[in-house]
């Protein structure tokens, strides 16, 4: 699996957007070897989009300084306004990333299979 952390996220339907100069700059380097996920910040919400160009891209602002206004846009698998964190799991077969909330309720999840 190969994973990219970042903080500014290419796709966001959050306060501050989508980063247009990150896209131009990374998304094509993302396709061309193949990143399975990218996990960002900026943006205090959680939203996992549909795949872009066969990559996962997860905002997950929802720790620290309170939440933002999310809206699920044409981009989005799954929005919200929530203060959570991401469990991830991997193996050689499968990618888990489970999205949960302060109360400790899975509200999300994606699970990528080779």
């Amino acid at each position: 699996w190969t994973v990219v952390l970042m903080h500014k996220p290419p796709y966001s339907s959050g306060s501050h957007g989508s980063e247009l100069n990150v896209r131009k700059a990374f998304e094509p380097l993302f396709a061309k070897h193949g990143v399975d996920l990218v996990l960002t910040g900026h943006d205090h919400h959680y939203e996992r989009t549909k795949p872009q160009r066969g990559v996962h891209y997860i905002v997950t602002g929802g720790g620290g300084a309170g939440t933002y206004a999310v809206k699920e846009t044409e981009i989005s698998g799954f929005a919200e306004e929530v203060i959570h964190f991401l469990y991830v799991r991997a193996d050689s077969e499968r990618l888990e990333v489970h999205a949960i909330d302060a109360g400790g309720r899975e509200f999300d999840q994606l699970v990528l299979e080779r």
